[in-house]
């Protein structure tokens, strides 16, 4: 019993002390829980250590990161952030936080930064430091592209090296098919470039609208004039005949004598409205001083009767001949006499006036009739040379006029002798041979009818010359010659370039409307008739043409000149290029023959050897780093010798058609390159970016690189 007492007695021992030391670590775990800073860092630890994280930053196991344990801040690529990863480490002092620098991110340089204007472009938008873009002029422009590095300006800002590149706009020449004696191309001969507006217009001698032109990436847009030969024309309209000439030219009528010289009726013709305007001029004078009128109106017919005989024998413009102008030059004296002898003052006053009014009258008469005559004499001329339509009609329509003339004229004959009569009457008891007088003058304006008769012969004769003179040509042809005597107009077809719808007279087709055209092909001609466009047409084979919304009739040869060889296949709608002796280098930073040097070297290097793609260097101080070269380069296609040699070690790389390393040793270790490098490699034709690079490890540096078509 003893022994079960004291084993109760040590079990109950146990539990107390079991319980006792629960307790302590109960105890010990709170206390913990409630002092002990945490044990791992995050992004919020981040925030607290360096405040508000820039966007470009990376952040590689920053989450939950144990109490010395680190995570990696790095310069987020996707953006073109550039710099060296930062090591960062969780610690822990009561707060967490982390221990370390942010990395410095170079920003991208952006081209849209740069200050230029339309005639500069970048074929890029951002780029990271270290890399390239290159600059070239836009479309209208021209002058070399430039290659631009970007590099770091400081810690926040990054900037391209190199200037922008000079770009001029582009000359616009006139081409063949603008030219033309119709034509004044003046103000777009000389001085025009891209985007300029020049005016071309009708050259002296001819007639039409001026049009415009815009000089576009080295080539004329727009569409020229339509220019007619200022000539006399002749149209028809609801049967009615239309003489027209330009600006304050006359339409003339020679009458030629047996020995083919104009003789002195020949001169201008008068207008309707210019005949009507002479003859009310001239009779105006005559109604301001007319002593022989006012006698006969006041002691004779107070309606003027005589007056408005002779008025309307001249309104009808009847023609005229010497038997009036003898008969009354003849008799003026002898009429003077008799009105002297049987009347006092008023016979004075008619002999001495009707003198002066006989000659007014002869003078007018002559004017208007021959007016008359030199209207037809000028028709004839002018349907010789330029008449234009309805051929078969003119003959009927002149007869007709002589016809419709002789009729007015007997009207207005039987109307003066009506006239004649009555005033003879009223005269005859005063003076009896007036009677006789006012009789032959009568009979002798009956001498018209012989004048009519003429008329009607001469339009008889013009009708033949009608037929050779009028015939037009067809659709496509113009008039290459004038009719003659004997042979009618001649027909040619239109130049090339040109057309004519068939108006028949024309001398000068029009240029054929222009026809705008994209890249790879060329503006056909038009339909020669029509002037409709034939389209554009695709290059023929070797050849292109890289010109968009182009006009040009023509493709461009895919060749090169003597020493020059193609930098590419002949592509129908890409510019077709030429390398001179296979290498040039033609385009970086530093301009042609000139390569761009970065890393512990610096500045441009002019190379003269080996189609400029020389550059070497002694030592320059320092150990380890590296010195880069870089230039664009074009390659006709081929194989090429690379070689380099450099104080510790270099490379060779191209990037274009095809990206190649032709010398790219493994490993940098002591004076791995010193006996230099040569390797062969076969390129594609184009333009490449070429980068040498040489790597010092220390004790003295130089480098030499070169390449040679093999």
């Amino acid at each position: 019993m003893a022994a079960v007492g004291v084993g109760m007695a040590l079990m109950a021992a146990i539990a107390v002390l079991t319980l006792a030391v629960g307790s302590r670590t109960c105890a010990a775990s709170s206390a913990s829980a409630a002092g002990a800073p945490p044990a791992s860092c995050n992004s919020t630890t981040l925030r607290a250590t360096f405040g508000p994280l820039p966007p470009f930053l990376t952040f590689t196991s920053c989450e939950d990161v144990d109490a010395n344990a680190t995570c990696t801040v790095g310069c987020d690529g996707t953006q073109r952030y550039t710099g060296t990863a930062a090591t960062l480490r969780c610690e822990n002092n009561g707060t967490a936080f982390f221990s370390g620098q942010l990395p410095i991110c170079h920003p991208p340089c952006v081209s849209s930064s740069e200050d230029v204007d339309d005639s500069v472009a970048a074929k890029c938008s951002e780029v990271a430091v270290g890399d390239s873009c290159v600059w070239e002029c836009t479309r209208g422009y021209q002058g070399d592209s430039v290659l631009r590095v970007c590099v770091a300006a400081n810690h926040t800002a990054s900037s391209f090296t190199g200037q922008l590149p000079t770009c001029d706009p582009v000359p616009c020449f006139l081409s063949v098919d603008m030219q033309g004696e119709a034509y004044n191309l003046a103000d777009c001969a000389i001085g025009q470039h891209h985007g300029d507006i020049c005016t071309a217009s009708c050259a002296t001698g001819y007639a039409g609208q001026a049009t415009t032109f815009i000089c576009d990436d080295g080539s004329f847009v727009g569409r020229m004039p339509s220019c007619t030969l200022k000539r006399p024309r002749m149209t028809t309209d609801a049967g009615s005949v239309l003489l027209g000439v330009y600006d304050e030219q006359a339409v003339n009528i020679a009458y030629f004598t047996d020995d083919n010289t104009p003789n002195a009726k020949s001169g201008r013709v008068l207008t309707e409205r210019e005949i009507e305007d002479k003859i009310a001029s001239a009779f105006e004078v005559d109604r301001d001083n007319n002593p022989v009128e006012d006698a006969i109106v006041q002691d004779i017919d107070s309606s003027g009767g005589v007056r408005d005989a002779v008025q309307r024998v001249i309104d009808a413009n009847s023609p005229t001949g010497a038997t009036l102008t003898n008969y009354l030059q003849s008799t003026e004296q002898s009429l003077g006499n008799k009105i002297m002898e049987e009347t006092d003052a008023v016979e004075t006053t008619l002999r001495s006036e009707l003198a002066g009014k006989a000659m007014s009258l002869e003078t007018q008469m002559d004017n208007a009739l021959n007016a008359v005559a030199n209207n037809m004499e000028e028709l004839q001329r002018q349907v010789r040379l330029d008449f234009v339509e309805a051929a078969h009609n003119t003959s009927q329509r002149v007869w007709s006029a002589a016809t419709s003339l002789e009729t007015q004229f007997n009207a207005a004959i039987t109307n003066v002798q009506a006239e004649v009569t009555q005033v003879s009457n009223h005269v005859g008891a005063k003076v009896p041979s007036l009677e006789q007088g006012l009789q032959g003058l009568a009979a002798d304006i009956g001498g018209v009818d012989s004048r009519v008769a003429a008329v009607s012969n001469a339009a008889t004769a013009i009708s033949d010359q009608v037929n050779r003179c009028l015939r037009t040509c067809p659709a496509g042809q113009y008039v290459s010659s004038w009719c003659t005597s004997t042979s009618p107009n001649a027909c040619s077809p239109c130049p090339a370039d040109t057309f004519s719808r068939g108006t028949g007279l024309d001398t000068t087709c029009a240029p054929c409307p222009l026809t705008t055209c994209p890249a790879g092909t060329y503006a056909q001609s038009c339909n020669a008739a029509t002037g409709a466009s034939l389209g554009c047409a695709t290059c023929p084979s070797n050849t292109y043409q890289d010109e968009d919304q182009h006009v040009l009739r023509q493709c461009k040869p895919c060749s090169c000149p003597s020493g020059w060889q193609p930098l590419g296949s002949c592509v129908r709608d890409q510019p077709f290029k030429c390398v001179q002796n296979y290498i040039s280098v033609f385009d970086g930073a530093c301009g042609a023959n000139a390569w761009l040097l970065t890393g512990k070297a610096g500045g441009c290097y002019t190379s003269s050897t080996h189609s400029g793609t020389y550059v070497s260097s002694g030592d320059i101080g320092g150990d380890d780093f590296d010195v880069y070269a870089t230039a664009r380069v074009r390659f006709a296609a081929g194989r090429y010798r690379f070689f380099c040699s450099a104080d510790d070690c270099c490379w060779i790389s191209l990037r274009g058609p095809t990206n190649v390393s032709p010398i790219n040793p493994s490993s940098c270790n002591g004076c791995t390159s010193c006996s230099g490098h040569t390797a062969y490699a076969n390129l594609a034709a184009g333009e490449y970016t070429v980068m040498y690079r040489a790597h010092e490890r220390g004790g003295g540096f130089g480098m030499t690189f070169y390449i040679d078509r093999a």
